[in-house]
């Protein structure tokens, strides 16, 4: 599978060739985004129409030291759920995660570009409503989906994760 067909298995379309391509599996039921592609020709063919086939659920998760590879911002990441026509979507950004998250890849010593600093308590925060979201949409857990739907995460690491759904929050 190419790079640019793993990126967009959640429904999104990508621009080249000046023709629209998708590679939208059907089978999966909800996507956890993990420090998703903004929109730049240079990043597979990304525009701000891409995303507006992606309706089932998804988390999409980044941190504000999470730029990209050319310099664009922690925000740049934040595309998919800005133009993403779900109703259930979910966005948690963490305070001063890198690339690497803390070290959810298990690689030590920042093994990939800007992967940033082994942080525990940023991999708890991605297990935590990573695990809470599996368990809403995949097991149809309705506690998790309150977790999901409540500022508890955001609550209890003093705004250092804030989770949250819907529309952007500014």
């Amino acid at each position: 599978m190419k790079t640019e067909e793993h990126r967009v298995l959640a429904g999104a379309t990508t621009i080249g060739d000046g023709e629209r391509k998708s590679y939208e599996d059907k089978r999966p039921t909800a996507f956890l985004l993990i420090s998703p592609q903004g929109v730049g020709r240079q990043m597979g063919g990304l525009d701000a129409r891409s995303w507006e086939t992606l309706t089932r659920p998804f988390l999409l998760i980044t941190g504000t030291n999470d730029r990209g590879l050319t310099g664009e911002s922690w925000e740049w990441r934040l595309d998919p759920y800005k133009y993403a026509r779900s109703k259930e979507k979910y966005l948690l950004v963490i305070e001063g995660a890198w690339h690497g998250f803390g070290g959810i890849s298990g690689l030590r010593g920042g093994a990939f570009r800007n992967a940033g600093i082994e942080n525990p308590t940023h991999v708890m925060y991605v297990k935590t409503a990573s695990l809470a979201f599996w368990d809403a949409y995949l097991k149809n857990d309705e506690a998790a989906k309150r977790f999901l739907q409540s500022d508890t995460m955001t609550r209890h690491t003093n705004g250092h994760a804030k989770l949250q759904r819907g529309r952007l929050a500014h």
